[in-house]
């Protein structure tokens, strides 16, 4: 089992990387299963999948679970209630 992050996460820095919409790309493929190996999404370098990616484990949205990124509790809070939410007021 992984070590959870010990840096407390601040509702700021949430709203920081959902703004980004290649960070909301990879957590919309989390929430049904995102291949661990799977190649970079919506045009990004490895690089910058690699560090939306670890940002989203960091602040507790996503986890790994054997060979794919799905959403934690949390995650699935914010999936549910912010973006589902907004695509049916849209």
């Amino acid at each position: 089992m992984q070590q959870q992050s010990t840096i407390p996460v601040v509702a700021e820095d949430v709203f920081a990387t959902l703004a980004d919409g290649s960070s909301v790309e990879i957590l919309t493929a989390a929430s049904t299963g995102l291949r661990s190996t799977s190649a970079c999404i919506d045009n990004q370098s490895k690089k910058q999948y690699y560090v939306r990616l670890k940002r989203l484990v960091d602040m507790g949205l996503i986890e790994k679970q054997e060979s794919f990124y799905r959403l934690t509790t949390f995650g699935l809070l914010v999936y549910e209630n912010h973006f589902k939410a907004m695509a049916k007021l849209i």
